[in-house]
């Protein structure tokens, strides 16, 4: 993800929407952050600090 501040380039990191999808390319912008979330899938909830968690330490919830 290429992180542009005012239209400025301002740094790029790696990011994933997850096994089954390819990443989508577009302009987005961040609609939320989230610290230690939670994961509620069709399997189940995985709480935030368990290793197993998919979503990591961070996650961005992105809108065009």
């Amino acid at each position: 993800m290429t992180l542009l501040l005012r239209g400025h380039y301002a740094g790029r990191f790696p990011c994933a929407i997850g096994q089954d999808a390819a990443t989508p390319v577009g302009e987005y912008t961040v609609r939320d952050k989230q610290a230690n979330p939670t994961y509620y899938g069709p399997t189940g909830i995985v709480d935030a600090d368990a290793p197993n968690n998919p979503l990591g330490e961070r996650q961005l919830l992105l809108g065009v």
